[in-house]
C-alpha cells in the first residue's frame, strides 16, 4: 500500500508539468545571474539579460496591459529601454487587426556604444540581419508582469563590422 501511495505521489509531483512552467523555468534560468533573480523585480522595474550583459531599469512609462513601455537604467548610466508587445493572443486574432510578429525590445547603451535590438522587422530593414537573428522568441504575460526570451543583435556592431552576431537573452518587466 505504501508503495502505491509513494508512486502516485511521485507521479503527481514530477509528472504533471505543462509547457508554460518549462518556459518559465528556462526564462528564470536565463535571467538568474550573480546578483539578480527575476523574483526580485519590484513595481515598475525591468531586468534584461543579453548574453553576459545584464541591465536593470526603472520604468518611466509602462502600459498597464504590458503592451509597451520605456525605462531608464537604475544605476543612472546612459542606458534606455523601449519595448512593444502584441496582445498575448495575437496569433489567434484576425489579420485585419495588424498583429504580425512577437513585438520588439531595444536597449540603447550609449556609454558602451551598444544598441541591442530584438525585432523581427530588423531583417527587413538591414540587409546584414537575417530572419531569426533579431526577434522576441517567446513571452508570457502574467497580470502586471511579462517575461520571455529574445534574440538580440547589436545594431551598432552591424553598422561598423558589417555582420550580425545574434545573442540570446531574457527579460522580465513588471508594471504597477
Amino acid at each position: 500500500m505504501y508503495r502505491v501511495i509513494t508512486i502516485s505521489l511521485a507521479i503527481l509531483l514530477f509528472g504533471c508539468t505543462d509547457d508554460s512552467s518549462r518556459k518559465e523555468g528556462a526564462i528564470q534560468s536565463a535571467l538568474e545571474g550573480e546578483t539578480t533573480s527575476p523574483k526580485k523585480t519590484t513595481q515598475k522595474q525591468a531586468i534584461l539579460k543579453i548574453g553576459e550583459h545584464q541591465y536593470e531599469f526603472e520604468m518611466t512609462q509602462c502600459n498597464s496591459a504590458l503592451r509597451f513601455g520605456r525605462g531608464q537604467a537604475k544605476d543612472g548610466s546612459d542606458v534606455t529601454l523601449s519595448f512593444e508587445l502584441p496582445p498575448a493572443d495575437w496569433k489567434s486574432r484576425p489579420a485585419s487587426e495588424g498583429w504580425s510578429d512577437n513585438g520588439s525590445f531595444r536597449i540603447r547603451d550609449k556609454g558602451n556604444n551598444r544598441d541591442w535590438v530584438a525585432d523581427e522587422d530588423m531583417s527587413k530593414e538591414l540587409a546584414k540581419v537575417s530572419p531569426g537573428q533579431s526577434q522576441v522568441d517567446d513571452f508570457t504575460i502574467d497580470g502586471k508582469r511579462v517575461s520571455g526570451a529574445a534574440t538580440f543583435v547589436d545594431i551598432t556592431a552591424v553598422m561598423t563590422t558589417g555582420k550580425a552576431e545574434p545573442v540570446k537573452g531574457a527579460f522580465e518587466v513588471k508594471c504597477n
